[in-house]
């Protein structure tokens, strides 16, 4: 079989897109392919791999990020399920590592349903945190009551860099935290679907939801919820996922879905009382680069 990484010019996003909305990795991964290639990966970071001539393998190396592992992120976006895996990976990692050095990063990070791993290890990857992709029906649910004196209020312009600074301290310590610099995000955020909602107390931010519209607006994604540190322990987590599920639920949607880092059994235990089950489990694999490094 022969794979060849095909050069990328901006005539080719349409494409992309397409074949990785039609061969997603996962059936139940939501991944903002348009945005990953447009706004967070450069142009050398998009992987378009042909398998005899045909696309095989739709990716992005995502370096325009900030997260606790200083890691380019190397993102599986669309594959060919009829072409191994492992070997399509082996033509992404070299680009990957290239980006990675160029973003002066210290490690490129790479997640995958658990299974599609093959042999990862032999070819220098580590296996590190692993996550659960977990769903939950339209039942109902019992709204918890806000802290006195506080109200949801729709993210505006004024309050986008309050919010970014409320974001980065609420996930400072998760390892799959993915940010961008500010004004990626705030465009991300005043554009969105879904307003972002903000939680507001004494004239300050303490917790945020937001949620995104998936498969054709059917599935609802909590794609995060938080609280500012100073806020955390104080029962804020029940209400912010509240919120989240009463957006989403407003605009019709069959069933909710959200991620979560194994490595959080607070936000496990939450929103397994909250009726959520897992579907799938994902595993992260890391490559340092230092001893890649001439």
């Amino acid at each position: 079989m022969n794979l060849v990484r095909c050069p990328y010019t901006p005539d080719r996003l349409e494409g992309l897109v397409a074949f990785s909305d039609a061969n997603p990795p996962s059936r139940v991964h939501a991944a903002p392919t348009r945005r990953l290639f447009e706004e967070l990966a450069p142009p050398e970071g998009v992987l378009d791999i042909a398998a005899d001539g045909r696309r095989a393998f739709a990716g992005a190396v995502v370096d325009r990020c900030e997260n606790l592992h200083d890691a380019a992120l190397l993102e599986v976006l669309g594959w060919d399920r009829a072409v191994p895996l492992p070997a399509l990976l082996d033509v992404a990692t070299p680009p990957a590592l290239a980006v990675a050095r160029r973003a002066r990063r210290a490690t490129v990070s790479l997640s995958l349903p658990v299974g599609l791993g093959g042999d990862l290890p032999a070819a220098g990857w580590t296996r590190a945190e692993g996550s659960y992709v977990m769903e939950r029906d339209l039942s109902a649910w019992s709204p918890p009551p806000s802290p006195p004196n506080a109200a949801w209020e729709d993210l505006s312009p004024l309050g986008v860099a309050e919010h970014y600074d409320v974001v980065r301290a609420a996930f400072a310590d998760d390892p799959g935290m993915m940010l961008p610099d500010l004004p990626t995000f705030a465009l991300a955020s005043l554009g969105a679907a879904v307003p972002v909602r903000v939680l507001r107390a004494a004239g300050r931010e303490i917790a945020f939801a937001r949620g995104t519209l998936e498969e054709g607006g059917r599935l609802g994604y909590v794609a995060s919820i938080g609280r500012a540190p100073e806020w955390q322990g104080r029962g804020l987590g029940p209400v912010v996922l509240a919120e989240a599920l009463r957006q989403l639920a407003a605009r019709r949607v069959v069933r909710f879905r959200l991620g979560v880092t194994a490595t959080n059994p607070a936000a496990l235990a939450l929103y397994r009382r909250w009726g959520f089950v897992e579907v799938e489990a994902w595993q992260t694999w890391r490559r340092a680069l230092a001893s890649e490094e001439t």
